[in-house]
């Protein structure tokens, strides 16, 4: 399905925002600044660290636990907090609720006493939010390959517990049921069609698939030599049914009402 003109131009903006947040991350991260980010969920107290590009001589986790879950608002701090060396390293503290009282925290170092400025603080506040975003941003399409990933295994695992063992020369195939498209009688063997155009002929009659395939809410005999995949139905005219592969079956008088029926036809 094409997309419209505003949906378009929504995708282009869309893309235009991500890559300018890369941008000025990466203008952030060649200034050689370090920083250190975390997700604190208020709830639970749990800290996760999400991004450093320094080796910190400090427990940032500890301090956070010490020193920061009281007081669960938006916030920016200027600190010195010791290092295991017992010196004091300067930094720009940044507290932020990005959702659910999740909190996103980052540290940065401040080398320099002369860049603690109003206009220094702001603009590197402004620096570490787009870091953060960019951070966020990657979170969530991480979370929704993962989701994907679940979403067809689970997909997988409900297909292929859907099998059909089908009588061959070597003894018997397990074929899914849904690569079936549709079964064709001729006298007691049965021609089975599969989605990849291919078929196999079985020696067993169409009743035998019947009672296999026909509990299942995709398959229905429409005539005494036919069964099919409602779901490789393309089109319903009148009195035949045209399958996805241009095949075309008649349903019989006597199951035509179920058929109507099944499809919701009037």
């Amino acid at each position: 399905m094409s997309m419209s003109y505003i949906e378009n131009h929504q995708e282009n903006s869309k893309n235009v925002d991500l890559n300018n947040i890369k941008r000025l991350e990466k203008k952030l991260l060649n200034a050689n600044i370090c920083i250190y980010t975390f997700i604190l969920e208020s709830d639970t107290k749990n800290i996760t660290q999400l991004y450093s590009n320094c080796n910190s001589k400090i427990d940032l986790k500890k301090y956070i636990s010490d020193n920061l879950t009281s007081d669960f608002s938006n916030r920016t701090i200027v600190h010195s907090i010791k290092n295991q060396l017992n010196v004091e390293v300067k930094m720009l503290i940044s507290i932020r609720n990005i959702q659910y009282n999740n909190f996103i925290i980052s540290f940065t170092e401040i080398s320099d006493a002369n860049e603690i400025s109003e206009s220094n603080i702001e603009g590197l506040i402004s620096s570490i939010q787009i870091h953060e975003a960019n951070i966020l941003i990657n979170q969530v399409i991480k979370s929704l390959n993962s989701f994907n990933n679940q979403f067809n295994t689970l997909l997988d695992f409900v297909d292929n517990s859907k099998k059909i063992a089908i009588p061959s020369i070597n003894g018997m195939k397990m074929k899914k049921i849904s690569s079936i498209r549709y079964c064709v009688a001729d006298g007691n063997y049965t021609y089975v069609y599969y989605h990849d155009n291919t078929k196999d002929c079985i020696t067993k009659p169409l009743s035998w698939f019947e009672k296999r395939l026909c509990i299942c809410e995709e398959f229905i005999k429409i005539h005494k030599s036919h069964i099919i995949n409602n779901m490789h139905i393309s089109e319903i005219k009148d009195k035949n049914v045209i399958m996805n592969d241009g095949m075309i079956f008649r349903i019989s008088v006597r199951r035509k009402s179920e058929f109507k029926k099944r499809h919701g036809i009037v």
